[in-house]
């Protein structure tokens, strides 16, 4: 993510600290998570699947803050990807009666927490790009 403008750099790492701070509790705490996102029950299988998430999320984060240029921008697409899918998830959850609407509204918030500044990372590092490619001079031959 280096190479970008502040505004950039700021938001991704907010979005990287968010992303690997809820992960990472996920990761540690799988039952006190999975209480608070609506799933209580009983230990097992289910915090297996807490702590997937949450290692996805981690590295995810990792790699974002990490990333050269080249390597960024599909980071971020992929990122923006799985927020919807995970909105659309506990939109479908909340249907299906899995959840309550406090539930619902609690997990929409924490994935707005990483796709708010995703969103405004890949809109402003387009921009910047574009600019870059236009104040590059031509190389022709000849």
């Amino acid at each position: 993510m280096y190479g970008y403008s502040r505004a950039v750099v700021v938001l991704l790492l907010l979005m990287c600290v968010a992303r690997a701070g809820i992960a990472g509790f996920g990761y540690l705490a799988p039952q006190t998570a999975l209480e608070m996102y609506g799933l209580p029950g009983e230990a097992g299988p289910i915090e297996y699947l807490a702590r997937v998430w949450g290692i996805r999320d981690v590295v995810l984060a990792v790699l974002v803050a990490t990333a050269g240029r080249s390597y960024l921008k599909p980071l971020i697409l992929a990122c923006i990807v799985i927020e919807l899918s995970d909105a659309l998830s506990a939109w479908l959850g909340y249907a299906d009666g899995y959840f309550t609407y406090e539930h619902l509204i609690g997990q929409l918030l924490t994935v707005g927490v990483a796709l708010v500044p995703e969103s405004i990372a890949i809109v402003l590092i387009r921009g910047e790009d574009r600019r870059s490619a236009r104040s590059e001079p031509a190389t022709g031959s000849g």
